[in-house]
């Protein structure tokens, strides 16, 4: 079965430009929220995950009945002024806002194109947008002025495709909804100076500088994927195999290198100049999930063909790394998730995203629950935060069903 990720690289439908009232304001522009998206709508809501209000009003995206004519919103990045968001609907090219002040009026904006799977971002400036649009086969990075989103310069970029390589167990296929696919985000970051950074291709490794002003894309990182500068755009850090590697942008040296790990990098996320997080995955091989559905015809509708008769588990840990020490030390561990797919920081507090495992959804399959019972018990995210100054703490979850966290007016480093 076509799962979406792919299905949103090659669905191109034009959706004019289309006004819808929300209700809501700031009722303290300086107070920040976490903004997020659920089940194919955008939310904002108090940083404990209280009051959630809907920003935009999509649709839910059913991974069995595919509905190009849905809009399924997906990747909120905020403004760096906390004043508009930004976002994307699975199934068509255009970027939507909505104005957090106001009559919060939710926008799509007819002249700014995108291939929906590169995602969007923003320059470190909020100055700028970022998008990937895609001609004749030929891909480009766009960068767009803002608040105007005139077009400002466009630079071609390699791109080798590899997209839609599944099928994917349910947890998988929701894990990488977020994090782009084999965890892998296209559209990766922006540099100082009109410098963006983009993948070379959905499962193949390669990073990109994408130079405005000379208009020539750059080939920096071949065996690298994930890419992402720290807050000074100095150094650039991404997975080299089983390694997190980190280089100077200038001289591209590589500067310090992690040791290796046991398992699969995740994702990771800059907490300061010299200081990140990150997540692995590791399969726990002896303690996989048995399989024996009563059903076999709803096991491969609701597991997209995908499954034998020992489905994955994994062990997620997530890590603290200080680079100037070269020292990492263990945050949390959980066996209950199948990856933390998507971060965001406020002062002491982390957020992010992560997907559960497929215990629910093997356990109905085993018991012969009704087929709505099996399709509920599919895989969800939630959005948790940990506190990073408390000695062993443990994460909160604070919103079923969320993905992708953003914090308006952050502390972001």
């Amino acid at each position: 079965m076509r799962h979406y990720l792919s299905l949103a690289l090659c669905i191109l439908i034009f959706i004019g430009g289309v006004h819808v009232q929300t209700a809501y304001a700031l009722q303290d522009e300086n107070m920040p929220r976490l903004v997020y998206s659920a089940n194919g709508d955008i939310y904002m809501a108090e940083l404990d995950g209280g009051n959630p209000i809907q920003l935009a009003d999509g649709s839910s995206l059913d991974p069995l009945n595919f509905d190009s004519s849905a809009q399924s919103f997906h990747s909120p990045v905020v403004a760096s002024d906390g004043s508009v968001v930004y976002f994307q609907n699975w199934f068509d090219n255009r970027i939507r806002r909505v104005s957090l002040e106001g009559d919060n009026t939710l926008e799509v904006l007819p002249d700014v194109t995108t291939t929906a799977a590169f995602g969007i971002t923003l320059s470190q400036d909020g100055q700028r947008l970022g998008a990937v649009a895609s001609r004749q086969g030929r891909f480009y990075f766009q960068e767009y002025h803002l608040p105007s989103l005139s077009v400002r310069r466009e630079t071609q970029i390699a791109f080798d495709g590899g997209c839609g390589s599944g099928p994917y167990l349910p947890d998988s296929f929701q894990f990488f909804a977020q994090t782009g696919e084999l965890g892998n985000p296209l559209l990766l970051d922006w540099g100082a100076g009109g410098v963006g950074i983009a993948s070379m291709g959905c499962d193949s490794r390669g990073v990109q500088l994408v130079y405005f002003d000379e208009q020539i894309a750059d080939p920096i990182l071949p065996l690298v994927s994930n890419a992402r500068l720290n807050p000074t755009a100095q150094l650039i850090a991404g997975f080299n195999g089983d390694r997190l590697i980190v280089s100077d942008l200038a001289t591209r040296e590589i500067v310090n290198l992690q040791e290796s790990w046991t398992g699969f990098y995740d994702q990771f996320y800059w907490i300061s100049p010299n200081e990140l997080v990150f997540s692995i995955a590791m399969p726990l091989v002896n303690e996989s999930f048995a399989l024996q559905p009563e059903d076999t015809d709803i096991a491969d509708e609701v597991l997209y063909g995908a499954w034998q008769s020992q489905v994955p588990r994994y062990r997620v840990a997530l890590y603290h790394w200080n680079i100037e020490e070269d020292t990492a030390r263990l945050l949390w561990n959980s066996r209950d998730l199948r990856g933390i797919a998507r971060y965001a920081i406020y002062e002491n507090w982390l957020y992010f995203s992560a997907v559960d495992n497929l215990s629910n959804i093997v356990d109905a399959l085993n018991s012969g629950s009704s087929r709505e019972d099996i399709i509920n018990a599919r895989p969800t995210s939630s959005i948790y935060r940990l506190d990073l100054t408390a000695e062993d703490s443990i994460p909160e979850r604070i919103i079923s069903g969320g993905e992708s966290p953003s914090i308006t007016l952050a502390s972001n480093p």
